[in-house]
């Protein structure tokens, strides 16, 4: 005792002397400090005066009185804004609440003070860097779109970062201005303005983002576009991603030394996983963040698994903005967290401000989409704007990365025209045994392939059977479609051991649930308090871990990591399993990411040996949990394919083949750059989103059986969509042909009518979807090339009396020719549709039925005919012509069961424009002829024929 009363005296002691050392007033550096409750101490003034000499001169040159009181500090250390400097700018506060380092409040109120006469968080570069805006949403106050920020201001923002780079005291890559590079260049570049011809702070040495930038390897940065795909709603639209191309030794740029940067959403559970997927994106529950991973991991997601073929842009930078853009990435990848709207602030959205953060603000791209922004969209945006050198921001490159299954089909329509040749060239004694064996490898059977190729062999390998060009081609497509086809079979096979993982893991979470609640309930009722209590907290752990809720699993997971020390002591074998249930329940619930967000959780948890992987885990005894852990992966080689590599090698043998200069000038695999770069200059350089018309018509409509009336209306046509691309259409950014989309497609007949203007009909598609996606006949897939296509529409007529209508339809389509991937086609349709009608003032009321909304079904049957116009390689220019008829059955609000609706309607497309050149839109001419007759109408008894005709011009 009194060994602890001396210590007790001596520490209170030397309190006494700091305090009465310490004093309310002193000067240092030009600066005052003041202090209304207590004394600046001597430790306090030493570590002021070492912080004032590592600021800059201009930041602490200024005449200015501190003021130390006991202000509530905010979570950057700082009193709010409206206490941090009086309105003269003269006198500054410090809070103090004991949470913060003294010295760095001085500093950051210091910067505060200098920002606040020069106004650097002002500049729009600063502003940028974490996406301060403002808005309505944010009353019009300045709101940072990086969550990562987590500032209050721009000012605060600018004030924690630069004090933390002037007074960081970590070394090497660990420090700040080796995170956030960017903004680390933003502030040696305005502190250079003040003292120019020296860098302060210097340049920093940051090894790790000098390595992993590599700007002298750097060949250049493209621009993806993966494909639009229908798989799933967040790939509707493509996906935009950057490319980094690093040159080798040789000054090559192989496809393994590039890497892939994108915005994705952070989804805790996969995509196919969640039924709110869709729903959580259009309302922003997801945060997106940068993500990078090496090209060849993109290549295989997309090329390899998805089928999505990825085209390419150059975008053309300067090297200081390749440098900035580079810093950006860095940045972001360090500190980058976004709100995530799948329509509006999205992948391609995220990617425009990347690239404009590295672009001076004369220069930014402005981002398009009145309701939207989709990936092709921002493409055509670029593509009209103009980089540093006067020439375009982004250049198309020719040469696509065409997707396993694009690569198959081309390959398969290729081997079929060269064995036409092998059989028109070879000796008739082997053209039976040829034929049969064609047909044989174009089986959808693998065993019947496997067989075909091994005939082929001898047969391939007689100098008197074709060319020697046409047998090299036929196997080099055969590879590629078997190769695709191997894929396809791995990844099945993938997917269904994936679900049986899936389901053995539920299974060994119910057993060890099971297990360990009676192990608790037995481990409650001992006579030891510590055993009871223990027992009663595995009970509700087990409980809270096996939740449906992410939030109560959580919940779960950190009480046992509370309880695991004494329980480990307690019941070491109970420990071990429940370290176990809580490995199989991450993984099954997907909280693998969710415990990764609680510092030291996971490690606590489930890494009793640090030095060990996850599956060797001393806990993790017995093969069945360590088979769980892994992920199944398929690598079978297919049967047909290992027959074919057979067959290459006795056919090459036979006939000495080689592939040589001569025989490989005649094969391919894509098409050539040339037909490829004239492709794209063909293609509609429209993507599709925010179509404008404006066009002049005529309506005239007929009514009764020997048209007893008529009613002519003449006037203007404004017509539009949110985003519109149809079956047949090449354009350069949008959708492929064999897919198309529809959003709010509209028009509206304005006419002028009892001397004013009024709208006389009225037509929207709200909604609509077709797909007849390719078929390969090798992959199993139908002889009868069927797609399908739904639709959502509402309209209105004054001259039909319909003040409202909605139809909604679904169908099936069938390919009967087409040419050039639907450039050229003739398709029928059929399917079902419901129509209900509302009718208007207009419509007579001697039948009281008729004073319901008459409500119908009926077979939509149709024909397809699409013709383009002008140079056999462009598509700006065609003629389309459709045909239908409805039989309708009318359910109830009229007086007749049964009507009929047939009619056609003719359109022209004619470009305006030859070339459009600098990715301007061009404008087309539209004309258009539509006659519609139906039986039963809302304004009489008998039929109605109604013709309008549309002539005007598209604007975009």
């Amino acid at each position: 005792m009194v060994a602890v009363a001396a210590v007790a005296t001596l520490v209170a002691g030397s309190i006494t002397d700091a305090l009465a050392s310490a004093t309310t007033t002193f000067v240092s550096g030009g600066l005052t400090f003041t202090s209304g409750r207590r004394g600046w101490t001597p430790a306090e003034r030493s570590a002021i005066e070492l912080m004032l000499a590592r600021l800059p001169a201009a930041v602490r040159r200024r005449a200015l009185s501190i003021e130390r009181g006991d202000r509530p500090c905010l979570a950057d250390g700082m009193p709010a804004d409206d206490e941090v400097l009086d309105p003269e700018g003269g006198h500054a506060r410090v809070c103090d609440d004991g949470r913060f380092e003294l010295a760095r409040q001085v500093a950051q109120t210091l910067f505060y003070a200098f920002d606040a006469a020069v106004g650097w968080s002002s500049r729009a570069d600063w502003l940028r860097l974490n996406g301060w805006r403002s808005s309505m949403a944010t009353a019009w106050r300045l709101s940072s779109e990086n969550l990562a920020a987590d500032a209050l201001s721009p000012r605060r923002d600018l004030v924690t970062f630069a004090t933390a780079a002037l007074l960081d005291q970590a070394v090497g890559d660990d420090r700040v201005i080796c995170r956030l590079v960017s903004q680390a260049a933003f502030l040696r570049a305005r502190l250079e303005e003040l003292t120019p011809g020296v860098a302060v702070p210097p340049a920093p040495r940051c090894q790790a983002f000098t390595e992993w930038a590599n700007l002298a390897r750097l060949q250049d940065v493209e621009v993806i576009l993966a494909a639009p795909s229908s798989a799933m709603v967040g790939s509707l639209f493509g996906h935009l991603l950057l490319r980094l191309r690093y040159r080798d030794d040789s000054g090559d740029t192989p496809v393994d030394l590039g890497r892939a940067v994108g915005f994705l959403a952070d989804n805790d559970v996969p995509y196919r996983d969640d039924p709110g997927y869709a729903l959580k994106g259009i309302f922003g529950k997801y945060s997106a963040s940068l993500h990078e991973r090496p090209f060849l991991v993109t290549y295989r997601e997309y090329v390899v698994l998805e089928g999505r073929d990825l085209r390419r842009w150059r975008l053309n930078l300067s090297s200081d903005e390749r440098r900035q853009l580079l810093e950006r990435i860095w940045t972001l990848l360090q500190a980058g967290r976004y709100r995530y709207f799948f329509f509006a602030r999205n992948c391609a959205t995220l990617m425009v401000d990347l690239i404009n953060s590295a672009l001076p603000p004369t220069r930014a791209v402005r981002i398009p989409g009145v309701l939207a922004a989709p990936p092709s969209s921002i493409l055509e945006r670029f593509e009209s704007a103009r980089a540093w050198d006067g020439g375009p921001q982004v250049t198309y490159v020719p040469e696509p990365i065409l997707a396993f299954e694009h690569q198959a089909r081309l390959a398969s329509r290729r081997r079929r025209e060269v064995a036409a040749r092998l059989l028109r060239s070879s000796p008739s004694v082997a053209t039976a045994q040829l034929q049969a064996a064609f047909q044989q490898v174009s089986s959808a059977s693998e065993t019947s392939r496997a067989t075909g190729y091994s005939v082929l062999a001898s047969l391939l390998g007689r100098d008197d059977v074709g060319e020697p060009a046409d047998v090299y081609q036929f196997l080099r497509d055969s590879a590629a479609l078997e190769s695709h086809l191997s894929v396809v079979a791995n990844v099945q096979a993938d997917e269904q051991a994936q679900i049986i993982r899936r389901e053995r893991l539920l299974a060994a979470v119910r057993r060890l649930s099971s297990g360990l609640s009676a192990a608790g309930a037995e481990l409650a009722q001992g006579p030891a308090v510590a055993r009871r209590d223990s027992g009663r907290e595995l009970i509700d752990v087990v409980t809270a871990v096996a939740h449906s809720d992410p939030a109560r699993r959580l919940a779960g997971y950190q009480q046992l990591r509370q309880t695991l020390p004494r329980l480990t002591t307690i019941a070491p074998d109970v420990a071990a399993r429940a370290r176990l249930l809580v490995l199989l329940q991450s993984e099954v619930s997907y909280d693998v990411t969710r415990m990764k967000a609680v510092a030291g959780m996971r490690d606590d948890l489930l890494f009793v040996d640090a030095e060990k992987p996850i599956d060797e885990q001393p806990y993790v005894a017995d093969d069945e949990p360590r088979t769980l852990l892994r992920w199944p992966s398929e690598t079978r080689v297919s049967v047909p394919l290992q027959a074919l590599q057979r067959t290459k090698q006795v056919a090459f043998a036979a006939r000495g083949l080689q592939p040589t200069a001569e025989v490989l000038a005649g094969a391919q695999d894509a098409p050539a750059p040339e037909v490829s770069a004239r492709a794209y200059a063909g293609a509609l350089p429209r993507s599709g989103i925010d179509q404008l018309a404006v066009l002049t018509a005529v309506d005239g409509l007929v009514t009764g059986a020997a048209g007893a009336r008529a009613e002519v209306k003449a006037g203007l046509v404004l017509a539009g969509a949110l985003y519109d691309e149809r079956l047949g259409d090449h354009r350069r950014f949008g959708f492929a042909s064999h897919t198309a989309m529809v959003v709010a497609r509209s028009a509206a007949l304005l006419t002028w009518s009892k001397g004013r203007p009024g709208v006389a009909a009225h037509e929207t598609r709200l909604i609509g979807f077709r797909s007849l996606l390719p078929r390969l006949s090798e992959a199993g897939g139908s002889g009868w090339p069927l797609g399908w296509d739904l639709s959502v529409d509402l309209y209105g007529s004054d001259a039909r009396a319909v003040a409202a209508g909605v139809a909604a339809g679904w169908g099936l389509i069938l390919r009967l020719w087409e040419r050039d991937d639907l450039a050229d086609h003739v398709l029928s349709t059929v399917g079902v549709a419901y129509q209900a009608e509302f009718p208007s003032a207009a419509a007579p009321r001697n039948d009281p039925s008729q004073s319901l909304a008459p409500q119908s079904l009926g077979l939509a049957l149709g024909l397809e005919f699409r013709r383009r116009l002008g140079a056999a390689d462009s598509h700006r220019s065609f003629l389309a012509i459709r045909l239908f008829a409805r039989p309708t059955w009318i359910a109830i609000g009229a007086p007749v069961n049964a009507a009929l609706y047939a009619g056609g309607i003719v359109e022209t497309h004619l470009a305006l424009r030859r070339t459009p050149e600098g990715g301007a839109h061009d404008p087309a001419l539209l004309a258009a002829v539509q006659v519609v007759h139906s039986s039963f109408s809302l304004i009489g008894p008998g039929p109605t024929t109604e013709a309008t005709l549309r002539v005007g011009i598209e604007l975009r």
